[in-house]
């Protein structure tokens, strides 16, 4: 009898590190979808620019809080499903959309010429304002919020390559601060009840 109990001890504990050992490879095979550390807090000191080659940083658009995605405008589902809530979401805000700065920042500089980028972002609302970086500065923003994109390398702008990125959706304070991590397939309706909450905590704490 105690050595059938010993076996079936031994059994378990073999289950469970066989448990242990998928989790881990399955959590290394997901795709980056979504944020590394979806924990609000973190806050980054970056710098980028926008379309109009004017510097966008943590500092930018006091008094309000910033709806961010980031992705490229070669993006063939992701992107532009996404941005497609931005409109119905303020919408769904009224006047409070007023201290919303909805922001796409692309992770794709090379092709996302300042122009292109203007063009892109317009065709889903003129209040989404298109950013980009070098290399350095984009990853400084990346990292500051726990963020994932690659691009496969590349001689040149006009042979096709691959971008991967974070599709999470940033809710990010006036002053830099995370507030709030959104999944893109959460609705407009919903996008704008987490925003209204924000801007409620706000308004509180001001």
């Amino acid at each position: 009898m105690k050595s059938r109990s010993a076996y079936l001890i031994l059994g378990a504990g073999v289950v469970l590190v066989a448990g242990w050992v998928g989790m881990l490879l399955w959590n290394a095979a997901r795709p980056p979808s979504g944020i590394h550390s979806d924990a609000p807090g973190l806050n980054a000191h970056y710098v980028l620019s926008d379309t109009a080659g004017r510097p966008l940083t943590e500092r930018s658009f006091p008094g309000r809080l910033r709806l961010v995605v980031v992705g490229f405008t070669s993006c063939p589902d992701v992107c532009p499903t996404t941005l497609a809530k931005f409109r119905p979401a303020l919408a769904a805000l009224g006047e409070d959309a007023n201290r919303v700065q909805p922001l796409f920042i692309s992770v794709d500089p090379d092709r996302d010429t300042p122009q292109q980028l203007a063009r892109y972002v317009r065709a889903f609302d003129p209040r989404i304002i298109g950013a980009t970086g070098s290399a350095q500065q984009l990853q400084a923003f990346l990292h500051g919020y726990g963020l994932y994109a690659s691009v496969d390398s590349h001689a040149d702008k006009d042979v096709a390559y691959s971008v991967t990125h974070s599709s999470a959706i940033l809710v990010i304070a006036a002053g830099g601060a995370l507030l709030d991590v959104i999944d893109n397939a959460v609705p407009p309706v919903d996008i704008a009840v987490r925003l209204r909450r924000q801007l409620q905590a706000t308004s509180v704490s001001s």
